[in-house]
């Protein structure tokens, strides 16, 4: 047998032998006086919501000049017509609504990433409302003068709103919190008599700033990511 032969017969044999591994996510759990933390296993469930700090400068930079520095994205997770789950979200500046699938989306994406964990499981008409929002929304354009006047508006949100406005849950474009307020909404999950989508920022989402969420949802928890690489 001659060596290059053995070689390759050698490599098949790993290949053959290797196990097939792929990401997996873990939140991170703080105890104790002393705040110690550790991971455990992350399983995704329909209302749970996914924060992110990108680490790019210029996405810093923009959210601090429309006065929503800290968290600068937000999507939701939902139910797919296929039954699995993905992200619901306007994935970056510009980009229009999207169902993204949740490991490969969190894998490629540059900063931190929390969750706030839904209190309680979604009833199965609260899921399929969140499912039906998510594909009407479908392909909508990136609300570009919304995010501009966002901060003009954050002061409305203060006011009780008498009536509820169909646009709040079937507008013609969003941004990524205007959106994850939207489906909460849709899902019954908010009041929509105490909410505005167009007053929030990603920031107000995770320290309940402006809409208190903590009645529905877990404080934030960090997300990491793991890549098994075989052997």
């Amino acid at each position: 047998m001659t060596p290059i032969l053995l070689l390759a017969l050698t490599a098949t044999a790993l290949d053959r032998d290797a196990v097939p591994c792929s990401a997996s996510l873990k939140r991170v759990q703080h105890c104790g006086e002393r705040h110690a933390s550790y991971a455990v296993p992350y399983e995704p469930q329909p209302g749970d919501l996914l924060l992110f700090r990108s680490s790019r400068i210029i996405s810093n930079v923009l959210c601090h000049a429309v006065l929503c520095g800290g968290a600068t994205h937000s999507a939701i997770v939902i139910v797919k017509k296929d039954g699995t789950l993905g992200l619901l979200e306007t994935p970056y500046v510009g980009a229009p609504v999207t169902i993204t699938e949740i490991v490969p989306r969190l894998q490629e994406y540059r900063g931190r990433i929390w969750v706030r964990r839904h209190k309680t499981p979604l009833t199965a008409e609260q899921s399929c409302n969140l499912t039906a929002f998510a594909y009407e929304q479908e392909g909508k354009s990136y609300d570009f003068a919304g995010l501009m006047v966002m901060p003009f508006c954050r002061p409305m949100q203060c006011i009780s709103k008498k009536t509820h406005s169909v646009y709040d849950v079937d507008a013609s474009s969003y941004f990524c919190s205007s959106l994850v307020i939207a489906a909460a909404m849709a899902a019954n999950l908010l009041d929509p008599l105490e909410v505005r989508p167009v007053c929030i920022c990603p920031n107000d989402l995770m320290y309940d700033k402006l809409v208190d969420l903590s009645c529905g949802w877990w404080p934030p928890e960090q997300v990491l990511v793991e890549t098994c690489h075989g052997r």
